[in-house]
C-alpha cells in the first residue's frame, strides 16, 4: 500500500508474496506429473524403432533429454530450496553447477526449438 501527496492510497499488486511452503506444494505436485510425463515421452519414443530412426523425432528427444536434466537438477534443488529454507550445498562450485545447468539447458532448448 502506497499513500501519495494527494491523500489517495493505491495498492501495488506486482509483488505478492507467496510463502515458502504455498510455493512448495503447488511445485511438487506438478513437478512429479511432469517427470512422469517426461519418462513416458522418452520411454515410447526410444522404445519404438520407427519412432526412434524418424529424423524428425530426433530434436523432440533431445529436447525432451534437455527437460528431463533441468527438471531433475534445476527443479529438484529449487524445490529442496523452498522446503529447507536455505541452499542445500552451501558452496560456490555447487552454486556454480546449479547455474550452469540452470543456463545451459535454457540455451539448448531455445536451440534446438529454433
Amino acid at each position: 500500500m502506497v499513500s501519495n501527496e494527494s491523500g489517495t492510497i493505491s495498492y501495488d499488486y506486482t509483488n505478492i508474496y507467496i510463502p515458502r511452503e504455498v510455493r512448495f506444494w503447488i511445485l511438487l505436485p506438478f513437478n512429479i506429473i511432469s517427470l512422469a510425463c517426461s519418462l513416458f515421452q522418452l520411454f515410447h519414443l526410444l522404445t519404438k524403432r520407427i519412432l526412434r530412426i524418424a529424423l524428425n523425432n530426433h530434436s523432440i528427444i533431445a529436447i525432451l533429454f534437455t527437460g528431463l536434466s533441468s527438471q531433475v537438477i534445476d527443479i529438484l534443488f529449487f524445490i529442496t530450496y523452498l522446503r529447507l529454507g536455505y541452499i542445500w550445498f552451501q558452496t560456490p562450485i555447487f552454486c556454480r553447477f546449479w547455474w550452469c545447468v540452470d543456463t545451459e539447458a535454457f540455451a539448448v532448448t531455445v536451440f534446438l526449438v529454433m
